[in-house]
């Protein structure tokens, strides 16, 4: 006896004759062998009991499609006779006997072919829905179709015309009447008993859209002894007061917390998988308002087949009030980068590496190379990829990308074709206690991966880069900066299409803020934020590897691609949700502590460049940066004093070689927070240090004046803020009237540069002034004249995290229209030329 793969293929060999089975008959056979051989029953009695079973259980098919059939064949006719009754005031009239005959017989025969073309004796009658209507009226009409034909054609004389009519409705009727009636008896003989019923959930479906006839539907078929569907809210006002199954559109979401105690509504249920952030939030917020429990069904994007039921409920999560739009892929594109070909993932264990394997997965690679240092990550990553394509070779390999030979074996073994790299070290403050490692990882791993891909003449290689690569102030970002600057300048010299990716936070990635809250709250607090006002981009995980192939698919060589985050998301905002999400309530519940930024930290994150600095591709969500690539003989240069600097250890000269390479970069360090006062927040507090932030290594803080005895100390006594709680910068060092008087000079050289830069480039007039500074430093000048009649056009530079200078740059406009692209390139040119300046006032500020 012989079993070949029969849950796959549907076919059981015994002894060698194949059987076609049905899926019951095949789970039979197994537990029959099962318990066979538990017994100690010999195998060729086995395989006999076997063919005996699997005989009987065929039989047992055929006598219910016989029955089946023969009920339809009964039903067709009745059709048809219950036509001519209708026709002829219920009443055979004998000379149209030999219509009838004919027609009868005719009748009977075109529907059942055309039953059985449409599969009508092969389903479960009492499980009947609108699909089977929809094959019934198919079959129906196509036969009744033939009948006419057939009568033409035959020559039957006097055949009454209404009757083809007549026997297509009574036909549907019948057919479509018996398995309905059958769904109808056997809901009715399953229904829970009047004592199941007393215990039931009374829910509310927010949605009366598809969505939430789909999940109404489910509830009242499969849960009724479990759940009391109440009604329904929406705000279409053309659905009010409609039902919907037997169940009532109640009112607009706004009423909800009216209804929920008139109704006795135990749970609401949002079923709008295309809510947008802003709607879920305000049907939360009204939920909570209510106090009423609240679930959800998951977002379109995460609806793979589009089927809608009560197993897909799930707790809100914070990425649905975020509301990120689903990414709309060229699959096309993205098959011809991907399938057949094999492709390296390197960080394949981690958040980003885990979830591009799963996306990779979806375009049939010719296999799959994971590569992980870490062994638990790549043993759970590999495990889950093997489960979800069993057909797909998915090679683990442990690896470290700085491991040169290892990584060169593997390159000449496998020979990937396209290599995604997003191993790194990620943690900001972490590399910032670790400078020297961050260079290693972020650095040089990238170096040697993509140096190897190069070598085997790869097709293309995408490194994973991040938005605090922008203008950096923390190692982590500098050395992602230097990675990037490395591959554009292999790009321009490789036959392999080199590329960057830069994107923000990802929701729920390792170590990350969304999953450090979640600990906190169930520790029962304090959820700690570092600044009140600190923002961030965030998109999903799946959103994130999606565009970072699709960017890699529209790659030519040399880019470096941004990802579209959307709008920031203050982090206190997003501690809030949630809190509240977990049924809690902030700062009663659970309390909110501000600690301070951390070194290396801004208050807010760049994702890109200056707007005029961006291109857009063919893809809404992904823009290029036009970046010019350095000489690769110069990074290499810098790449080689970084990691001298690095196996030195001396962190010091880390920073200094990371700002040699990476002009734009201005570490910040974070000083020691004061002791606060009783009757300071948390939030003054922190906005009180923020002058203090970009303290430069190495220089004393900036001396704080203690408060009167006579006076309790408020925000504005503590340095960095006016007594109205705004910003103020620290006192300067060395004394007040010698700092001042720096802090002048400096500002006043800073003028002088920035003035004769305009004038270089032909403007009629500069000006500036500082935001975020007491006393504002604000100046103007023009060259020609009063400034009449000017037109002008401004931007801002950032010196700090809080201070900025807005310029103004004067022009004449003759024509009175916006400014021309020679007024915009020379705009450029001066920011460019005089960013570095300004950012340098932030050691007299």
């Amino acid at each position: 006896m012989e079993l070949k793969d029969e849950r796959y293929r549907g076919e059981v060999n015994i002894e060698g004759r194949r059987f076609r089975a049905a899926p019951f008959a095949l789970l039979a056979r197994s537990w029959y062998d099962r318990l066979s051989a538990g017994c100690g029953v010999a195998p060729d009695a086995r395989g006999a009991a076997a063919m005996s079973l699997i005989g009987f259980l065929r039989r047992r098919l055929l006598v219910r499609r016989v029955i089946v059939l023969a009920a339809h064949l009964v039903l067709y006719a009745a059709a048809f006779l219950l036509a001519f009754l209708v026709r002829f005031d219920f009443s055979l009239p004998e000379t149209y006997a030999r219509q009838i005959a004919w027609g009868l017989s005719l009748a009977v025969f075109f529907r059942t072919v055309f039953g059985l073309a449409f599969r009508l004796y092969g389903g479960v009658l009492k499980y009947a829905g609108i699909g089977d209507l929809v094959n019934i009226v198919k079959a129906m009409s196509l036969a009744s179709v033939a009948l006419v034909v057939a009568v033409v054609i035959l020559g039957i004389k006097d055949f009454p015309r209404s009757i083809f009519l007549l026997d297509w409705a009574a036909s549907i009727a019948l057919v479509g009447g018996l398995r309905f009636g059958l769904r109808i008896a056997r809901e009715a003989l399953t229904a829970p008993a009047a004592e199941e019923l007393e215990g039931r959930r009374r829910v509310a479906i927010v949605g009366a859209g598809d969505a939430g006839e789909a999940l109404a539907r489910d509830l009242l078929r499969g849960y009724r002894d479990r759940y009391e569907l109440v009604g329904f809210f929406d705000d279409n006002p053309r659905k009010q007061g409609l039902t919907i199954h037997g169940v009532p559109v109640l009112a607009p979401i706004i009423y909800l917390g009216d209804m929920v105690p008139r109704r006795r509504i135990q749970e609401v249920i949002i079923a709008i998988p295309t809510a947008s952030g802003e709607v879920m939030r305000g049907i939360v917020s009204a939920c909570q308002i209510a106090g009423v429990k609240f679930r959800t069904l998951p977002g379109v994007d995460q609806l793979l087949d589009g089927a809608i039921s009560v197993n897909l409920i799930r707790d809100v999560a914070i990425e649905d009030l975020l509301g990120r739009e689903p990414v709309h892929l060229e699959e096309g594109e993205l098959r011809r980068f991907l399938r057949d070909k094999r492709v390296m993932v390197t960080g394949a264990g981690g958040s980003i590496g885990a979830e591009l394997c799963r996306q990779i997965l979806r375009f049939a690679p010719a296999s799959l190379l994971l590569v992980e240092q870490s062994e638990p990550n790549l043993f759970f990553i590999h495990r889950e990829m093997t489960k979800r394509r069993k057909d797909l070779p998915v090679v683990p390999l442990i690896a470290d990308v700085l491991d040169r030979p290892r990584m060169e074996k593997i390159f000449a073994e496998h020979r990937p074709q396209v290599i995604f790299h997003a191993a790194a070290h990620k943690h900001v403050p972490m590399m910032e206690w670790n400078p020297g490692e961050a260079v290693k990882n972020n650095v040089l791993g990238t170096k040697t991966v993509a140096e190897l891909a190069h070598q085997f003449e790869a097709e293309a290689f995408v490194f994973v880069s991040t938005d605090k690569a922008v203008n950096p102030t923390s190692v982590m970002g500098a050395t992602k900066r230097v990675a990037e600057m490395f591959v554009q300048a292999l790009a321009q010299e490789s036959r392999t299409v080199f590329a960057a990716v830069r994107f923000g936070n990802v929701l729920g990635s390792v170590g990350s803020v969304v999953p450090i809250f979640k600990e906190q709250i169930a520790a029962g607090g304090p959820v700690t934020v570092t600044h009140p006002e600190m923002k961030r981009y965030f998109m999903t995980i799946p959103e994130a590897t999606q565009l970072v192939m699709q960017a890699a698919a529209m790659g030519e060589g040399g880019e470096i691609f941004v990802l579209d985050m959307g709008q920031p998301v203050r982090i206190v905002d997003l501690a809030r949700d949630l809190i509240r999400l977990s049924g809690l309530t902030p700062d009663r519940d659970v309390r909110i502590e501000f600690t301070g930024l951390r070194p290396g930290e801004k208050l807010f994150e760049e994702i890109g460049f200056d707007a005029e600095k961006m291109d857009k591709t063919r893809h809404p969500k992904i823009y290029t940066g036009r970046l010019l690539p350095v000489p690769r003989a110069h990074i290499e240069e810098r790449v080689r004093r970084l990691l001298e600097a690095a196996a030195s250890g001396d962190p010091a000269r880390v920073r200094a070689e990371l700002r040699a390479a990476v002009p734009e970069y201005q570490p910040t360090e974070a000083a020691p927070l004061p002791a606060p006062a009783p009757d300071v927040s948390g939030e003054e507090r922190v906005l009180a240090q923020a002058g203090a932030r970009n303290t430069p290594e190495g220089l004393p803080a900036a001396p704080r004046a203690a408060p009167a005895a006579a006076e309790p100390q408020t925000a504005g006594a503590l340095a960095g803020t006016d007594p109205q709680g705004s910003e103020a910068p620290a006192r300067p060092r060395g004394g007040a009237a010698g700092g001042e008087g720096e802090r002048a000079a400096a500002f006043g050289a800073a003028w002088e540069k920035f003035a004769a830069l305009c004038r270089e480039r032909g403007f009629a007039g500069a000006a500036w002034k500082t935001m975020g500074m007491k006393p504002a430093d604000q100046r103007q000048e023009f060259f020609n004249g009063d400034g009449a009649h000017l037109s002008s056009v401004t931007r801002s530079v950032a010196v700090t995290s809080l201070l900025f200078i807005e310029l103004r740059f004067f022009y004449r406009n003759e024509s009175g229209k916006k400014p021309n692209p020679e007024i915009k390139q020379a705009v450029r040119d001066v920011v460019s030329r005089i960013s570095l300046d300004l950012a340098a006032l932030h050691r007299v500020v």
